[in-house]
């Protein structure tokens, strides 16, 4: 998410958007649809089981499809800070870095104890309204941690040796870093050193793989057409997937129907290797749209960060789950869909608000820091 100024590239900035976009919708479907489609809990406060039935429902596979989005956003934002930094000339700023992501954190965290009592106060339901305190600060967004962490290891060590390997030397050690998360037994190997230690391998390869990708285009004779096809097969295997899930789940009930029957949406993990090929294809698209530098993109795109922070809590969780989405999917697919990218929108929107309120609040505490600081010698 953090860029080297001096290269902005508005069809990047783009896919940084259209990255966070597909981060909302999923963690929408992630948070609050999927938790009341199966979860116990909602049904019954919702007082809806339309789709818990031993059949197969087609409008379920949306759900799957729309679960590939939040790790592939992820890929895409270290994708792309790996393309710009790994073989920047002014190397990594880590300390403005570092800055930006505890002052965002801070303005975030402040903003969200404040909001969250402000809806409280004011909705006449307010006991489905998550309220946030302080504490959040040291818990607010996984994501955040992981960029870092990458971004650190690049600083520290990774970008050296990158920038000294040949062409063979960086493709070698792409493959083994991808292979270490892709082969099940060294995957539980590593996170057997510690927890979350192959997603923050996957982090290092997409970063590296950035830089790769920037340095030597790799993919500049593969036609858009065999991209294109190569994401519509990925789709066509999750639907696959999702009926012959849903064909075990329905085979189990008539097994055994006391255990009752409930629908279920997939999951993908970092390290999924469908999440790495849909992650390439879409940063490949991406860089070959040329399109000239639109000031006002670039500026909503360096947003992007404050818009993850805000949306990725247990308040924004209460309030997406407000509406009634199980109702919506199944008796109007289009006002489902509607509603979905509407509610999309819309928080992407408040996080570009709070971004500039942000952005202003900075500009004056530096133009009048005179007023909060003593002059020094």
């Amino acid at each position: 998410m953090v860029k080297n100024k001096k290269i902005r590239s508005t069809n990047i900035e783009i896919l940084r958007i259209v990255a966070m976009l597909m981060i909302v919708i999923f963690h929408i479907v992630c948070h609050c649809i999927s938790v009341q489609l199966v979860g116990g809990d909602s049904v019954i406060k919702i007082g809806n089981d339309l789709f818990n039935n031993p059949v197969f429902s087609k409008r379920l596979f949306l759900l799957d499809a729309i679960m590939t989005w939040g790790t592939t956003g992820n890929a895409l934002f270290v994708l792309i800070s790996g393309y710009f930094l790994v073989h920047s000339k002014k190397g990594i700023d880590i300390h403005k870095i570092s800055k930006k992501l505890l002052l965002q954190l801070g303005f975030a965290s402040v903003v969200l104890v404040a909001f969250s009592t402000l809806i409280y106060r004011i909705h006449v339901t307010n006991r489905f309204i998550r309220l946030i305190d302080i504490n959040l600060f040291n818990s607010l967004s996984w994501f955040i941690g992981y960029y870092f962490l990458v971004i650190l290891i690049a600083y520290l060590f990774l970008n050296k040796y990158l920038n000294k390997f040949n062409k063979k030397q960086y493709i070698t050690f792409l493959i083994i870093v991808f292979a270490l998360t892709q082969f099940g037994w060294t995957n539980q190997i590593v996170n057997g050193f510690s927890d979350g230690l192959s997603t923050l391998l996957t982090g290092v390869f997409y970063y590296s793989l950035g830089g790769y990708i920037n340095k030597y285009n790799p993919f500049s004779n593969v036609r858009v057409i065999s991209i294109l096809l190569i994401i519509v097969i990925i789709y066509l295997l999750v639907f696959i997937s999702s009926y012959n899930l849903a064909a075990i789940r329905i085979e189990n009930y008539y097994i055994n129907p006391a255990n009752g029957f409930t629908q279920n949406v997939m999951t993908f993990g970092n390290s999924n290797i469908l999440v790495a090929i849909l992650s390439i294809c879409i940063f490949e698209l991406f860089t070959r749209v040329k399109i000239k530098n639109i000031r006002f993109i670039n500026y909503v795109a360096s947003g992007t960060l404050m818009i993850y922070l805000i949306h990725d809590n247990p308040l924004f969780y209460s309030l997406w789950g407000m509406i009634d989405w199980i109702s919506l999917l199944y008796y109007n697919l289009p006002k489902f869909i509607i509603a979905l990218i509407g509610v999309g929108l819309l928080t992407f929107m408040f996080g570009i608000i709070v971004y500039v309120f942000f952005d202003l609040t900075i500009k004056l505490i530096v133009k009048y820091k005179n007023l909060f600081l003593k002059k020094t010698n």
